[in-house]
């Protein structure tokens, strides 16, 4: 019984990333996640207030695109807040295909998660514009994002084990 969930959970994990192709899904690699920039998107909107009821970005391997909330304050700007659910401990990645002018990971005690590291611009990969790196235990986060032309950008999360600012 235990080699059948095994084997689900893995063939579940390779559909989710395409199956079509071999590499470490821990470890970063930007090429990898520019591939993913061009699957079939996930629609998430982030609200203006955090108190409602927030979509969730909950999987590696999965582009969202995400709708900014107008904000209540100036209606000519758009911002929002998501939820992020990570299940495992480790290194992650956030990608964006647009660079906001803010975007933050809170924590569960209301404290700004300060990234291992950040980069603007990204070179290599037309479809993502940035991405910040993140070390994260088990448990929900809450994004704001704010300050993006057009209301609208991609976002893609992926594990980043063995990732150093100097890569």
């Amino acid at each position: 019984m235990q080699r059948f969930i095994l084997a689900f959970a893995f063939t579940g994990l390779l559909a989710a990333c395409g199956g079509d192709h071999d590499h470490d899904h821990d470890a970063f690699d930007l090429g990898h996640a520019c591939e993913h920039m061009e699957d079939a998107a996930t629609e998430l909107f982030a609200h203006a207030d955090a108190g409602e009821d927030l979509d969730r970005i909950e999987r590696t391997h999965t582009r969202y695109r995400v709708t900014l909330d107008t904000d209540p304050e100036d209606e000519s700007a758009r911002l929002g807040y998501l939820e992020l659910e990570i299940a495992t401990a480790g290194r992650y990645a956030l990608f964006a295909s647009r660079v906001p002018a803010d975007l933050r990971i809170i924590d569960a005690a209301l404290t700004e998660r300060n990234p291992v590291h950040a980069v603007t611009p990204v070179e290599d990969c037309a479809a993502i514009s940035m991405f910040r790196i993140d070390d994260l235990e088990p448990g929900i986060y809450t994004i704001f994002v704010d300050g993006v032309t057009g209301g609208e950008l991609e976002l893609l999360l992926e594990r980043a084990e063995g990732y150093e600012p100097n890569d």
